[in-house]
């Protein structure tokens, strides 16, 4: 069976990209929206994790393939630049939303302020770290991409 072609005018095609990227984004930020949801509302409870496995699967899945695309096509961003303060901002942004949800369920479980706070931190500086080293290595890989690209490499991989 060949490859169709297309039915679609430009106007549509436009229009058809749009709805597929409102879909995407519909997809993305609604799963991690639930699995926020889930686990806060299963805190404490032994099998959270069971209960989260597949639509974490499912956004991890996502989030991979979308920096992979991005980053092999030489796409950073519409208004954010690759470099150090926008890896940090990044990287504050996503730890100070896993802390408070840490230390918000860690409170309604225990209902000791100081043990929350300490999880939440934990958390905090721990999330920090690996989502500044993560963003900070795919800045490099986009680099490094975006290089090979404007020299008219396209098939050359990153190395």
């Amino acid at each position: 069976m060949g490859k169709k072609s297309n039915q679609l005018d430009e106007m549509q095609e436009l229009k058809l990209l749009k709805i597929e990227k409102n879909g995407l984004r519909l997809a993305f930020y609604g799963l991690l929206i639930v699995i926020f949801l889930q686990i806060i509302l299963g805190m404490g409870r032994i099998d959270m994790l069971r209960n989260i496995a597949g639509e974490l699967v499912v956004f991890l899945c996502l989030c991979i393939y979308l920096v992979a695309g991005c980053i092999k096509n030489g796409i950073w961003d519409r208004n954010l630049k690759p470099n150090l303060k926008t890896n940090l901002i990044v990287s504050l942004i996503g730890s100070f939303i896993s802390g408070i949800i840490i230390l918000v369920g860690n409170w309604c479980i225990y209902r000791t302020l100081w043990s929350a706070f300490l999880s939440g931190f934990g958390t905090f500086l721990c999330t920090f770290v690996l989502s500044f080293a993560a963003v900070s290595i795919a800045a490099r890989l986009y680099k490094k991409r975006a290089a090979i690209l404007e020299q008219g490499h396209e098939d050359q991989p990153i190395q």
